[in-house]
């Protein structure tokens, strides 16, 4: 299973474990938050193809 971490509908980095995506998000929203209040890190997970 692969996790996205995605801003505006973006990926801009796929990881293998959730905690890792999660981890990146939480400190890229603690930058966005000064920079672009207006965007947020989301992390998009389980998108895998039926049966794998």
């Amino acid at each position: 299973m692969k996790y996205d971490m995605r801003i505006d509908g973006r990926t801009i980095e796929t990881f293998d474990t959730f905690e890792g995506a999660n981890a990146h998000a939480e400190r890229l929203n603690g930058i966005l938050s000064l920079t672009s209040p207006d965007k947020k890190a989301i992390v998009i997970g389980d998108y895998g193809r039926v049966g794998e």
